[in-house]
């Protein structure tokens, strides 16, 4: 930001180094740098969003969430991101929850990420038929997503299913999965 003060993407980054580094002041200030630089940038918005939910400004959030899909209504890889924002957090009650994960399968039903997505927050709202549908695509899509199995292995364990819930869960675990910080 120094070297190119007028780069919105210097700002950008900015303001996620400091979100990472918990200096949230910090961060506003860099991202409302940027959003001056480049209002027309959805990125800006939805780093903005994030910065609301570390807050706990959920409200404020799914205002930014929307102001980014508004810029950028048909591309799947903004939905998704919205749709993880909330399902990391359990903000299933969000409307926008579930309408980003819809719209994402719709932009790109052949995207595994798109119904892995569309899967937990059926989980969430336990609707474990509704989410197995769409986990098994899932797993169809993309056999070595391990997010995908372990999130098939819920909604078995939900339906009921024990042993084919181990059965995933250990596929899961076999394909590295869950991580730290995973569901």
């Amino acid at each position: 930001t120094q070297l190119a003060p007028a780069s919105p993407l210097g700002w950008l980054l900015l303001g996620k180094y400091h979100m990472t580094h918990h200096d949230l002041d910090a961060a506003e200030d860099a991202l409302g740098r940027a959003r001056e630089l480049d209002p027309g940038n959805p990125a800006v918005y939805l780093a903005t969003a994030e910065l609301c939910a570390s807050r706990g400004q959920y409200a404020d959030m799914t205002t930014w969430n929307r102001k980014a899909l508004s810029l950028a209504p048909d591309d799947p890889g903004l939905w998704q991101a919205v749709a993880r924002m909330y399902l990391t957090r359990m903000l299933i009650e969000d409307t926008l929850a579930v309408e980003a994960a819809h719209r994402a399968v719709m932009l790109a039903p052949d995207d595994a990420e798109s119904h892995v997505l569309l899967g937990w927050a059926h989980l969430l709202r336990s609707e474990p038929q509704e989410a197995l549908v769409e986990l098994q695509k899932a797993v169809d899509l993309e056999p070595g997503s391990g997010e995908a199995h372990y999130l098939l292995s819920q909604a078995l364990r939900q339906m009921g299913e024990e042993s084919a819930a181990r059965e995933e869960q250990i596929r899961a675990a076999d394909l590295g999965y869950p991580t730290p910080g995973s569901p």
